[in-house]
């Protein structure tokens, strides 16, 4: 409880300073979370180019490499 007393003392102490950084922290939130929307419309699916080595042939490594097979473009079997 002492920590408690103490923590609320400084802070009532400062509360205009407190005050001040919670206003800029919501106003920078509110820009921020305005700015989502535009960056969500513009993403694109890029396909790569890739290479795989399959040193373990377990069932795990096939399955990736038909699901890349089917995602990307084009993919090299080393």
């Amino acid at each position: 409880m002492t920590v408690y007393k103490y923590f609320i003392k400084i802070g009532l102490k400062n509360k205009w300073a407190v005050f001040s950084y919670t206003i800029i922290f919501f106003i920078l939130a509110i820009i921020n979370g305005s700015s989502g929307a535009e960056r969500e419309a513009s993403f694109n699916e890029t396909k790569l180019n890739i290479g795989i080595t399959d040193n373990s042939h377990s069932d795990l490594s096939k399955g990736l490499k038909d699901y890349l097979g089917k995602k990307q473009s084009d993919y090299y079997y080393f």
